[in-house]
């Protein structure tokens, strides 16, 4: 539920309070409804290692996913049919990036790996790359069931 902050009665009003109070209120109603990031393994510290481009896309898409939406570059992950298992595809310069994460998990988006596509042909997600973010889903399912007892 969204709360506005009123000045009190003595305070001085002018436009600079009057874009702070503003500012103030828009934060706060963000951050309200926002679900928490929760980054599994080396997931953050791959994904800083991205061109800004990247990182701009991706930090966007996630931020659609804490607000409960969804990123026109995001889509289903193959072979997690209904698993709430999502991408986020950007190509920049001629490489694809991808950032996986889970909406699968009640009130928490978990960031299960972020990593430069390196195969020459086809779209196929490489067995390493699946095997590491079905350890991860794992540990984010473990992790949730302990933190939340859900």
């Amino acid at each position: 539920m969204p709360v506005l902050f009123l000045p009190s009665a003595n305070s001085v009003w002018n436009g600079q309070n009057n874009i702070s109070l503003l500012l103030s209120q828009m934060w706060y109603n963000l951050t309200m409804d926002t679900k928490p990031l929760v980054w599994i393994g080396s997931s953050r510290d791959d994904l800083k290692k991205f061109p800004d481009e990247v990182r701009d896309v991706a930090g966007f898409g996630l931020y659609k996913a804490q607000m409960g939406g969804k990123h026109p570059a995001a889509k289903p992950l193959k072979g997690y049919h209904g698993a709430g298992v999502v991408e986020i595809v950007d190509n920049h310069s001629g490489n694809t990036y991808r950032i996986v994460y889970t909406t699968k998990l009640e009130g928490v988006i978990y960031v299960l790996h972020a990593f430069q596509k390196k195969a020459k042909t086809g779209i196929e997600t490489p067995k390493q790359e699946i095997d590491l973010i079905n350890n991860r889903l794992r540990l984010a399912i473990e992790y949730h069931k302990l933190r939340f007892k859900k």
